[in-house]
């Protein structure tokens, strides 16, 4: 099939019994949308070794072609021994396309759908999907992980084990955001104690947020900030606002100085321009390839008990 929803039907041919599939030659033209290169069918995704019984992962989002993810986890599952292969699988934004896709992979006995992370903007419709979430997901709002076992969902949100992590012994923190990401970013500050303020491009979401989770909506007056974490897509690479700073788009009054710790988790590129701005004034920068890092970790201790 063609284009990024296609490039599944690619990568799984062997699966299916598939004699042979077409692949560009790295470096050069493809000659059909969707084309993984030859190195990455071998290399990435393990083409030679995808069978029958290769349990599917992947990761779900609606821009997910330049997600670290199936690098990280194909690794793991080749160093753990499981017969499994990890993938993008492109969803476009809006409940209707994630609940049609993802009940139509569960219900494809022979495709072996087993898991998938989650990602920009389907955290919060997915915990929706789910037959059972832990206590993290349901804190949040929100999950970055699933399993699908004998025709029952779980969700799980690793986000906030990585995020509590990074942030211990702050006391008060700014999220910048509102998806799911800054979801579990508040979570993530008050397990350790912190009081949190939010800033987001919609006034009434950060009010809607700060009531739902006893916080603050963030202004000119919060006092010493320890931490600030950035929870939306400006800066990524291939995003909408490669260039952009979410500090000055959301909260430009807010004046970063050296004693705080600057958390991105947009890891494409690693120092996006809020890192880039923290780095140049002095302060404790955290880019967004450890939070990812210590995410996949505990999706892996999810998927592989």
């Amino acid at each position: 099939c063609m284009g990024a929803s296609g490039l599944m039907s690619r990568i799984l041919a062997p699966k299916f019994g598939g004699f042979a599939v077409y692949a560009s030659v790295p470096g050069c033209e493809q000659t059909a949308s969707g084309q993984a290169t030859t190195k990455e069918l071998r290399s990435l995704y393990r083409f030679n070794e995808i069978n029958s019984n290769t349990l599917v992962y992947g990761v779900i989002g609606n821009n997910v072609e330049h997600s670290a993810s199936p690098a990280f986890h194909n690794a793991a599952f080749e160093v753990a021994g499981k017969n499994a292969v990890y993938i993008p699988l492109a969803i476009p934004e809006g409940w209707e396309h994630l609940k049609a896709t993802v009940l139509e992979l569960c219900n494809a006995p022979s495709l072996d759908f087993s898991g998938a992370s989650v990602t920009i903007p389907h955290k919060t419709n997915m915990l929706k999907l789910v037959d059972e979430a832990d206590a993290n997901c349901k804190n949040a709002g929100a999950t970055n992980t699933v399993t699908f076992n004998d025709g029952t969902s779980s969700g799980y949100n690793t986000d906030i084990v990585a995020l509590a992590s990074l942030i211990s012994g702050a006391k008060r923190v700014v999220v910048l955001g509102g998806g799911g990401v800054a979801r579990a970013a508040i979570v993530a500050s008050q397990s350790v104690g912190a009081s949190v303020y939010i800033a987001t491009r919609n006034a009434e979401q950060a009010e809607s947020l700060a009531t739902i989770f006893s916080c603050n909506v963030a202004t000119d007056n919060m006092g010493k900030i320890d931490a600030v974490i950035n929870c939306t897509p400006v800066g990524m690479e291939g995003g909408n606002s490669e260039e952009g700073n979410p500090a000055q788009a959301l909260l430009p009054s807010l004046d970063i100085v050296p004693s705080m710790t600057v958390i991105d988790t947009v890891y494409k590129p690693k120092e996006t321009p809020l890192i880039k701005q923290a780095n140049e004034i002095g302060c404790t920068t955290i880019t967004g390839d450890v939070m990812f890092r210590l995410q996949a970790v505990e999706q892996q201790k999810i998927w592989n008990p």
